[in-house]
């Protein structure tokens, strides 16, 4: 192995990453005992993707790899019921039985926390987080995509084992959905439909 020496490119990465973190974190919530409880939670890999399955219907592919080693959800396979998909074999994810026994015992006695309800308004100011590999989600939330039809969401949908996208097809390549029609669906596969939420995907696959 050729090597030249080290060099500071991920050292001064990472630092940069988590001083715009505290930054944003002390923007948003000043109150420092409040920040401990916000930082606490969101840096766990495990918390903020069962609560995006739970408000979001879907995680990035990469968090759902994490929550599978951790036996927090559990993979099911059915056959899609919209139209252009009728008969397709799907896999979706949900919380398992120590998932959401994970995430009760999380929130237990911050249920009227005003910052736990400021996380969980944070996570529904978007519907899905794609980092590159694509997102992994419950079988409402894949159905809802498909009957809507939703191309911007349901093609990012993987396998979890093999990371091989699902629906691989151009037939709704001109149909767009803008991010206020997005979350007006969210009656179909969120436990939170009643207030504003946000329909944006982030994109981090296009650099």
């Amino acid at each position: 192995m050729q090597m030249n020496g080290s060099n500071d490119m991920l050292v001064e990465m990472e630092k940069r990453l988590r001083a715009t973190q505290a930054e944003i974190f002390e923007r948003y919530v000043p109150d420092r005992i409040a920040r401990r409880i916000v930082e606490r939670l969101l840096s766990s890999a495990t918390i903020r993707p069962m609560m995006e399955l739970e408000l979001n219907g879907c995680t990035s592919s990469e968090s759902a790899r994490i929550l599978m080693a951790e036996e927090l959800i559990s993979i099911s396979t059915f056959r899609s019921r919209a139209k252009g998909f009728f008969g397709q074999e799907c896999e979706g994810i949900e919380l398992s039985s120590l998932g959401i026994s994970t995430l009760f015992e999380v929130q237990e006695g911050l249920e009227g926390n005003p910052w736990m309800s400021f996380i969980q308004g944070a996570i529904i100011g978007y519907a899905c987080i794609d980092y590159g590999s694509g997102i992994c989600g419950t079988r409402s939330r894949i159905e809802s995509s498909l009957d809507h039809p939703d191309p911007d969401v349901f093609e990012r949908f993987v396998f979890l084992r093999t990371g091989q996208y699902q629906f691989q097809c151009n037939r709704f390549s001109k149909t767009r959905v803008d991010s206020e029609e997005r979350a007006s669906t969210a009656g179909w596969w969120s436990v939170v439909d009643d207030v504003k939420r946000g329909g944006d995907i982030l994109d981090f696959s296009i650099s």
